[in-house]
């Protein structure tokens, strides 16, 4: 809830600024970042001094939990690999070669080490966002380029695009948690996962009729059209991304929830940022890069065959690996307090003989 109001107020300001000062939101967002120091420094987290005693215990918890990590070192090779890729070349068949290649490095080394459960949504979650391929970089043209630029265009003003959408965005992605509270906080985990994706999907098919301007052959208004579609789209991707965060917490084992919880989200951040590059592959696959020039209709002409792909692709790993999600209702544990490792009965502990046996306590 507080990162969508704090969205909302950034969106607003952003919006006003860049429309004359295109680097200044940037500046801005750079200052208010160090502000987090303050209350960090003066100890609002209310955390308190461990002793000597407690810090040996930690330490040899995450002795014991090796594998993990190795998972965590692995997702930081992984994450820096594919920023220097990106910043060294602007090739977008290499980055996405690189990307690939790194999303099947971190899949098979979470299926490899972390215990079947983890193991299993911690695959089913990077896979999900790194095949929602991302066709925003020519859809941002698409969008705003002038008449002299694509004829056949919208032409939304960039005021419209950022600001105004943005907003919209931010305020139903509250309406969409809200929803989520009252009507599906008790459904289980897979029905509740299958929904989600179904629906989002069948909504976002809907941009297939914008780009394919079919919407203005039925007489039906560019602004109008998007701003309708953007605000089930933001409802509804709550509801598909709610329930991930909650089952999150629950694949936390005891002792080490800070570490598990950032390594099952940084793979499911990873697979967003490799939707981005496969997205820009996939582009150029489809002779789709348009770049604001004159007369770049042409530039269009694939663009809905790249946003069908992006819908369906997901939808195939819902629905042929929705077992890798845990069949449990939200609320009620997923793992046990007793297996206090996040590594037991994985495949490396079974190939040394180990087994499912979790680990003492410290």
């Amino acid at each position: 809830f507080g990162m969508n109001v704090a969205g909302l107020l950034g969106t607003l300001v952003a919006g006003a600024l860049a429309a004359d000062h295109a680097k200044m939101p940037y500046s801005i967002a750079a200052v208010m970042s160090i502000l987090i120091f303050y209350p960090l420094m003066l100890g609002y987290m209310q955390e308190k001094r461990v002793t000597d005693e407690e810090l040996q215990a930690s330490r040899r918890r995450f002795a014991q939990e090796g594998e993990a990590c190795f998972l965590s070192f692995m997702m930081f090779v992984a994450v820096v690999s594919l920023t220097l890729c990106g910043l060294i070349t602007h090739n977008p068949t290499i980055n996405g070669f690189m990307a690939i290649g790194m999303t099947t490095l971190i899949i098979l080394a979470a299926s490899l080490v972390l215990s079947p459960v983890i193991a299993k949504f911690a695959v089913f979650s990077t896979l999900q966002s790194a095949l929602t391929v991302s066709t925003s970089g020519a859809g941002f043209y698409f969008f705003v380029d002038t008449p002299e630029q694509f004829p056949e265009g919208p032409h939304f003003s960039e005021f419209f695009f950022t600001s105004v959408l943005g907003v919209c965005s931010t305020v139903m992605s509250l309406v969409g948690i809200a929803c989520y509270q009252r009507y599906m906080s008790t459904w289980r985990y897979r029905p509740l996962v299958m929904v989600g994706n179904l629906v989002f999907s069948l909504v976002c098919i809907l941009d297939l009729v914008m780009y394919t301007r079919l919407n203005v052959r039925l007489g039906i208004p560019d602004h109008l059209f998007v701003f309708s579609t953007n605000v089930l789209q933001q409802v509804i991707f709550q509801w598909q991304w709610m329930p991930q965060v909650v089952i999150l917490s629950y694949l936390c084992p005891p002792g080490m929830e800070a570490t598990m919880y950032a390594l099952l989200a940084g793979c499911h951040n990873l697979g967003v940022s490799v939707s981005s590059t496969t997205g820009s592959f996939l582009l150029k696959l489809l002779h789709c890069e348009p770049n604001g020039s004159p007369n770049e209709s042409g530039q269009f002409k694939n663009l809905w065959i790249a946003s069908l792909i992006s819908v369906v692709l997901p939808l195939i790993t819902v629905f042929v690996l929705i077992n890798l999600v845990p069949d449990a209702r939200q609320g009620e544990r997923v793992i046990e307090d007793s297996e206090r490792s996040a590594t037991a009965g994985s495949l490396w502990r079974r190939w040394r003989g180990e087994g499912d046996t979790p680990h003492p306590k410290v």
